[in-house]
């Protein structure tokens, strides 16, 4: 699998013509040329960059005085420093570069490192799967979920997005939790706040998976750890606020307040959440575009006995994930290839999959037809990848019509456009038209 990532890395090539760096990365990204190159939190440089760098436009919001701010937390931008750094560095050698924070240099840098956390999440979610199931399992689980579905899309063709990041912390929440649980101490309840803490900062809405160590972790195990360390929930505590703490600042320095909501009039539609059109529709559909994840339905309900906690994880947390990531007015989540706000569920589905697959050790006929279907989804999934990227797979407007039009084809029909159906950015925002 490390070489199909980089294999996908190369054959895109994201980084070429400043592609990285655009949509909502920017808002991510944002906060490091902002900080470390302009030293102008109020983003006024982005005036005066060039028009290719970043390809589309720096994307801040802006208070009624004219203060600009990022909308997006800042968490992904921890992530992203380690080769920002590497990159600002090299274009003071090589002066051909911009020392902007967009050009070439940094554009590979963010997809490179996008690339590694995709790599490093693969290894960690090995190792996860490997405590529970032998090597051949281990390894058709991995191959489901980094080759059929849209998982590897977020790791080596459009880099910088949220998903992956939130699904190596998860990764890392899980495997902390299960070495805690064989040899409990303090320094892995600290990093395991870190982990927790970041990946609520990187996206509010994974709050739901900060929940993880409720199910899994060791309660009285933890017991024991704040019996012997006087100090230990002091600083357990500390660990989950120091991510926060520049946030905050960001937050009081710009608005004048501790906590801001920055979203503006975006808002949750709870009365009308699309879970449908989220789950099955052919605007978005995870399961329509990552059709090999349908095997999760039996799995939640013939299991292994060892996996219940996160079984029961699954069961009372994912129903409340999906009514709410689906009640947002972009339930669609604007250009994107299948539900990518699904991707941070993914270890917990992997491992839920695994437990059903055991269970089915006996039936070879049905292991082989599961098998045959995988086969078919990655085929599929590469082959809407790049319908993807040519612009044949449509970003926010597809229906049953233009997806069967062009269900495995290159061609686009001559009545294509008719078959679209676009979204009303401006009406569905007002709760209209959703």
């Amino acid at each position: 699998m490390f070489g199909y990532l980089v294999l996908l890395f190369f054959q895109f090539a994201s980084w070429k013509n400043n592609r990285a760096i655009i949509h909502d990365v920017t808002s991510y990204y944002g906060y490091l040329p902002a900080a470390f190159i302009f030293d102008d939190l109020n983003f006024r440089f982005a005036e005066n960059l060039p028009a290719d760098e970043p390809k589309d436009l720096l994307w801040f919001s802006t208070l009624p005085g004219g203060q600009r701010f990022q909308k997006m937390t800042l968490g992904l931008a921890y992530f992203y420093s380690p080769t920002f750094v590497v990159a600002h560095i090299y274009t003071y050698f090589d002066r051909k570069w911009n020392r902007n924070g967009f050009s070439f240099p940094y554009q590979f840098a963010l997809a490179l490192n996008t690339l590694l956390v995709g790599l490093l999440s693969l290894q960690l979610m090995r190792k996860i799967l490997n405590i529970y199931f032998n090597d051949k399992l281990t390894a058709l689980l991995l191959i489901i979920c980094f080759a059929a579905t849209n998982l590897p899309y977020y790791i080596s063709v459009s880099p910088g997005t949220s998903h992956i990041y939130s699904f190596l912390l998860v990764c890392a929440i899980i495997l902390i939790i299960l070495r805690f649980n064989e040899q409990p101490n303090l320094s892995k309840l600290i990093i395991l706040s870190l982990c927790v803490s970041l990946i609520v900062l990187i996206r509010p809405t994974n709050l739901f998976l900060a929940l993880i160590p409720v199910f899994i972790c060791s309660y009285s195990k933890i017991t024991v750890i704040f019996r012997n360390y006087k100090f230990g929930a002091f600083l357990i505590l500390a660990a989950c606020i120091l991510p926060w703490i520049p946030q905050l600042i960001y937050w009081k320095q710009v608005t004048d307040q501790w906590i801001f909501y920055t979203y503006g009039n975006e808002q949750f539609y709870f009365s009308d959440p699309k879970v449908w059109e989220g789950l099955f529709g052919f605007r978005k559909g995870w399961f329509v575009y990552s059709p090999a994840l349908l095997i999760l339905i039996p799995a939640l309900v013939f299991n292994i006995e060892k996996l219940r906690s996160y079984r029961l994880f699954f069961i009372i947390t994912f129903p409340v994930f999906v009514y709410v990531v689906f009640s947002w007015w972009c339930w669609w989540y604007g250009g994107s290839f299948g539900s990518r706000t699904m991707i941070e569920y993914y270890p917990i589905c992997l491992i839920l999959i695994g437990g059903f697959l055991y269970r089915l050790s006996n039936k070879r006929i049905l292991k082989g037809v599961l098998i045959l279907f995988w086969c078919f989804c990655i085929y599929l999934n590469n082959y809407q990848m790049r319908q993807y990227q040519r612009g044949i797979l449509h970003w926010d407007s597809m229906t049953y019509l233009s997806y069967k039009a062009i269900f495995l084809s290159n061609r686009l029909p001559s009545n294509y456009k008719e078959l679209l159906e676009s979204p009303d950015y401006k009406k569905t925002m007002q709760g209209k038209g959703r």
